[in-house]
């Protein structure tokens, strides 16, 4: 039933978000088109074809769009679908160059393509058919929502002593906004919820080399999304009565991070032209030196920490921290909106993971390792952030875009409320998990009608 409610939720989003609407869909969808047409290495030039790039920028970006006229079947249909005419530079065009549409398809060019993969097969189906720019568009987050519901499956079967704590992220309303948008956090929150139930699968029974060798295999695919590095060290959850020594342990956990590191290497080689131009046209149109950027955080971590934290002047005390939790639990646009009761439901979900049973409780030491992926991993977020988006104007820095959202944290939430189980009151998922289950789908319905509400009143 969960797996059920995430799809029928899921396509709610998908539907009901307008073309484009979702936060940077404009670029995410350029470079799945890219990938769908076989163009896997990004370029420091991308091009598009003419009429999906003119299509593109019909819709403007971070337009409020309060009365949206409903997509029509026509819509979908119309269009040159698979004729599409040559391609253009998406630099060359001033429009998309103005907008954030050339500056995000640059900086997608050196995304993992397995990130694109789900929408670029929906892309590559409708092109197939004929269908228009938004046609591709709408079969791209379909696709989406099929591959997280498969996700979400897989991960409730590997661990189903946590399925209320997985429940209550997966069906989380920024959580579905994501995997319902042409973007790469889809199967990064895909990989990730299936990556932290296979690791707790194994401290909880025994599983076999084929387990262990699929891990191997998908560590990487799972790290180069979207640089979650923090993915490694979950390697020591592993127990090592799952190997037959301690040396076959050391001698796995060692041959992954080599494997992983090798294949980041290639895969930074391979996309080194691609990052040239990137890091050239932040120069260029925002004079912004990355690794600059990165050496003052480096250098003055607390105090760029503090600037970027600290919120717009006379801010309230914690307003950075509440604003996370707020976009981590659900907002909608490039507005970000607010959907209502977030922190209700934020309450939940720390309440689900203080509760839910754990067979085997977690010691300190796995503690102290959870605790130090899920900080390790926000303080990873807002160092590659600041190192791409950062300025330093007078001493005083700053983020040059939106900054680090609630959204981003949502791949590795589950190493920080894994640490918070607890042994004095606990509550079987078996229980757990139904009243979970209405719970969220009930609240996911209600922000549903809120963003129909806004955009179609």
């Amino acid at each position: 039933m969960t797996v059920v409610a995430a799809g029928v939720l899921g396509i709610g989003f998908a539907l009901v978000m307008p073309p484009f609407g979702f936060n940077d869909e404009h670029g995410h969808f350029a470079r799945a088109y890219q990938i769908s047409c076989g163009d896997f290495i990004g370029h420091r030039d991308p091009r598009l074809p003419s009429a999906v790039l003119s299509d593109l920028l019909q819709y403007p970006e971070r337009l409020e769009r309060k009365a949206t006229a409903p997509t029509r079947i026509a819509d979908l249909l119309a269009g040159p679908g698979a004729g599409f005419s040559a391609s253009e530079s998406v630099g060359d065009n001033p429009r998309a160059r103005a907008g954030y549409l050339g500056w995000d398809f640059l900086s997608y060019q050196v995304y993992w393509p397995v990130t694109y993969f789900p929408a670029s097969v929906g892309i590559l189906i409708g092109r197939s058919f004929g269908m228009s720019t938004i046609g591709m568009l709408y079969v791209g987050r379909l696709m989406n929502v099929l591959c997280f519901c498969a996700a979400l499956a897989a991960a409730l079967a590997l661990a189903p002593n946590f399925r209320g704590l997985i429940t209550a992220v997966a069906l989380m309303p920024m959580t579905l906004h994501q995997c319902a948008a042409v973007s790469a956090d889809q199967v990064t929150i895909a990989l990730s919820l299936v990556g932290f139930a296979i690791v707790l699968r194994t401290r909880e029974r025994p599983v076999s080399g084929l387990c262990l060798a699929l891990l191997l295999a998908g560590l990487p695919f799972w790290v180069l999304c979207k640089n979650s590095y923090w993915a490694l060290p979950l390697l020591l959850l592993i127990p090592s009565r799952q190997f037959s020594s301690k040396w076959r342990q050391a001698a796995y956990i060692i041959a992954v991070t080599l494997i992983t590191l090798s294949v980041i290497v290639v895969w930074r080689e391979l996309t080194s032209d691609a990052f040239a131009g990137f890091r050239a046209a932040a120069e260029s149109t925002k004079g912004t030196d990355i690794y600059a950027n990165a050496r003052e955080f480096v250098s003055h971590p607390f105090l760029v920490l503090r600037d970027i934290t600290a919120g717009p002047p006379h801010a309230k005390p914690l307003f950075h921290l509440r604003m996370m939790m707020n976009e981590f639990v659900g907002v909608f646009g490039w507005q970000m909106h607010d959907l209502p009761m977030r922190f209700v439901y934020l309450s939940a979900l720390f309440a689900v993971a203080f509760l839910e049973l754990s067979p085997k409780q977690f010691t300190f030491a796995e503690r102290i390792l959870l605790l130090g992926v899920f900080f390790g991993a926000l303080l990873e977020t807002y160092f590659l952030l600041f190192a791409i988006s950062g300025t330093n104007q007078n001493g005083q820095y700053a983020f040059w875009s939106a900054g680090v959202q609630g959204r981003y944290v949502i791949p590795y939430c589950l190493a920080g409320f894994l640490a918070l189980k607890q042994t004095s009151l606990q509550v079987s998922s078996r229980v757990l998990a139904p009243i979970v289950l209405s719970t969220a789908t009930l609240y996911g319905l209600l922000s549903l009608g809120t963003i129909a509400g806004y955009y179609y009143k």
